[in-house]
């Protein structure tokens, strides 16, 4: 019985989709690659930046009252990093 039914639904929808795309403007599914770039851009666009810079430095930012402090800490970083004294 359970085959059955089974079968009786794929075929009750099988039915009800090519009912519906012979009678009403159905759009065509995206391919799978479209999909992809589609999630991959909306990713993106919300991404943070990146914390650190590849050689481990802060990020500046001119525009912030707080560029003073990330100038001096980047140059500990800098004077750490020489091997000098803090």
């Amino acid at each position: 019985m359970g085959l059955l039914s089974k079968l009786f639904i794929f075929s009750a929808g099988a039915y009800a989709g090519a009912y519906a795309s012979q009678n009403y403007d159905i759009p065509r599914m995206p391919s799978p690659s479209d999909v992809e770039k589609k999630i991959l851009k909306y990713v993106e666009q919300y991404r943070k930046d990146e914390q650190y810079r590849k050689d481990g430095t802060i990020p500046s930012a001119d525009s912030s009252p707080l560029a003073d402090i990330e100038k001096k800490i980047n140059e500990y970083i800098d004077q750490f990093r020489k091997g000098g004294s803090v």
